[in-house]
């Protein structure tokens, strides 16, 4: 598989966690279900058709151009997530608090660049409940 990197965590110390991360050769995913109680690491080996509309959706989602941070000062508690991602010559690394690419509030629009990714890496795991 040409990924080289491929990190993201979504969650909250009192709300679902999900960690996904390439290494080995798999996917691994883990859940922790509030107080980072952390369930079994699950591998996942993605198809060459799932990688293909992986990476396509990335283009889609526009990840390639999302900025370093995206933070919601006036909430301090909430949702945090990270994104390490490399692929061929691209790559990101950005991060966020009650913020998101695509969104002006402490929510993403179920329609937006955020969504869209989260949709992506959903079909990719197969984990309909990363979210």
């Amino acid at each position: 598989m040409s990924t080289t990197q491929l990190q993201f965590s979504i969650g909250g110390y009192t709300g679902t966690c999900h960690e996904v991360e390439w290494k080995q050769g798999k996917l691994w995913y883990r859940r922790a279900n509030g107080a980072y109680q952390w369930q079994a690491d699950v591998a996942i080996t993605p198809t060459e058709e799932q990688w293909t509309n992986f990476w396509r959706a990335m283009e889609t989602a526009g990840v390639w151009s999302w900025q370093e941070s995206y933070d919601n000062l006036t909430m301090l508690d909430g949702t945090q997530w990270s994104l390490k991602l490399k692929y061929r010559e691209r790559r990101v690394r950005c991060e966020g608090s009650n913020a998101y690419p695509g969104s002006a509030d402490h929510y993403y629009s179920p329609t937006g660049e955020f969504a869209h990714f989260l949709k992506a890496l959903r079909t990719l795991t197969d984990q309909p409940a990363i979210q």
